[in-house]
């Protein structure tokens, strides 16, 4: 066979040219949108497999809880009182206000307000008292609808809670105090109720807690319960679990988190899923369907996905820090999300993360309203038993069987002191800072203050 000609030979040096500038075309699409994307790919595998491997929950299907036979199951009750609630948003602010003192039982019509109120609630608080004695608790949430999963029955037990304020209000105004203070530790139990595996149920815990510690401090205002229920309901509090559930709760928001990026990730249409979660149907998305485009939005999610995985990370790691500690750490997760670069856009960490901020400082106040409503429970039982309060919170030392609790805004002692016959008890709340124990008119404001009179 002899050599080629020029013209056969001009062709071969055309078809190895044309090999060279395909190979390198497909080289460079790998090494800028292929090989990129299988490396976030692989990245987050890796970071969800060590999540897994730590125990910690990946899908939101594991946030279910053990199932609960029916007959043991207080969720089944609180249904029946949800049924039976008469409680309007009206009646909700004129319960707090009761409870504030900006209403008061002692105005005849407050009182007939606040007995009609229970009146046509009787029913539904005598189910709420029998759920809340239950141990366990479980609304079989859907938890399969994954990020849509809702939670109808928070919103109901934050009734619920309120309309046991208000009825503890109303027992210490009838002279029946000890049955008040035990309203008051039944309200507590609510907050088991409310323990879900999410932000939103910790966060209706702290709510739970508030209301009962606002009506406790209006039922100890003027009046001097037994020592034995004193003891009995401050040890109540102090078995009020509230951060182990906070802990929890983040590690469940982080499983709803993989679930979310797992349901766009695997959609037909990845771009119109972020446009309809975002609820900006004009909103610029990488092109699925164009030239690089798949291996693009591959890349797009998964560094979206991994910086995710990393905020929540720190989130989870400072979760037991003190706010005032948290407070303190420069960049926090919020100001992170702030800041993150625009490209490549981190559309469903925004999401996910818009609303993060501390959440410690509600968990603090929280804590703070639940171990001053314990201290001052001890102080009424001091009381009873000694004649008089003590002059520091040192004395109450011979009457708990556990450190008394400090102040988490502050780190310190609660402040306290004498004011004629009764005292002043406070924590510096989430300014961290004394106001010497002056009310705030928000919740960043001012001290966190329980008052008795006498």
């Amino acid at each position: 066979m002899g050599a080629p000609n020029a013209h056969a030979r001009k062709w071969i040096l055309v078809a190895v040219a044309l090999g060279v500038l395909v190979l390198g075309a497909l080289s460079l699409a790998y090494f800028r949108y292929l090989a990129p994307a299988l490396r976030a790919d692989s990245d987050v595998r890796q970071a969800i497999k060590r999540i897994a491997a730590s125990g910690a929950p990946v899908k939101v299907t594991q946030l279910a809880k053990p199932r609960v036979a029916d007959a043991e199951n207080a969720a089944l009750v609180y249904e029946k009182a949800f049924a039976a609630t008469r409680f309007t948003e009206k009646d909700r602010r004129f319960a707090a206000d009761v409870a504030s003192g900006k209403s008061s039982l002692s105005d005849p019509s407050v009182a007939r307000r606040a007995e009609a109120i229970l009146t046509n609630n009787a029913e539904s608080i005598q189910l709420i008292r029998r759920a809340a004695a239950m141990p366990r608790c479980d609304f079989e949430v859907d938890w399969s609808k994954g990020f849509e999963v809702a939670f109808p029955h928070l919103a109901k037990l934050r009734n619920c809670s309120n309309l046991l304020a208000l009825e503890s209000m109303m027992l210490a105004r009838r002279g029946r105090v000890d049955r008040a203070i035990e309203t008051c530790r039944e309200n507590l139990h609510l907050t088991k109720a409310a323990d879900e595996p999410v932000v939103i149920g910790v966060f209706v815990q702290y709510a739970i807690v508030a209301i009962t510690c606002r009506s406790l401090n209006a039922v100890l205002r003027e009046a001097q319960p037994s020592v034995s229920v004193c003891r009995l309901s401050a040890g109540d509090m102090a078995r009020t679990d509230l951060m182990t559930p906070f802990i929890t709760a983040l590690k469940g928001e982080r499983a709803a988190g993989i679930s979310l990026f797992e349901q766009v990730r695997t959609s037909p249409d990845p771009a119109n899923e972020i446009r309809e979660l975002t609820g900006e149907p004009h909103k610029r998305a990488p092109d699925s369907g164009s030239a690089g485009g798949g291996s693009i939005v591959r890349w797009w999610f998964a560094s979206d996905e991994l910086t995710y995985l990393e905020l929540m990370d720190r989130a989870i790691e400072e979760a037991p820090l003190p706010y005032r500690k948290v407070v303190n750490v420069h960049p926090s997760v919020e100001e992170s999300v702030e800041h993150l670069p625009s490209y490549p856009p981190h559309i469903l960490t925004m999401i996910l993360m818009s609303a993060f901020g501390h959440p410690q400082k509600a968990r603090d106040g929280a804590i703070a309203r639940r171990d001053l409503a314990e201290v001052a429970l001890l102080l009424k039982a001091y009381r009873a038993e000694h004649g008089g309060y003590p002059q520091s919170l040192q004395q109450l030392g011979g009457i708990n069987d556990h450190p008394l609790p400090t102040d988490p805004f502050s780190g310190k002692p609660f402040v306290y002191r004498r004011e004629g016959a009764g005292f002043l008890i406070y924590s510096w709340g989430s300014n961290l800072k004394d106001d010497g124990g002056k009310v705030g008119k928000t919740q960043d404001e001012g001290d966190i203050v329980m008052r008795c009179g006498r």
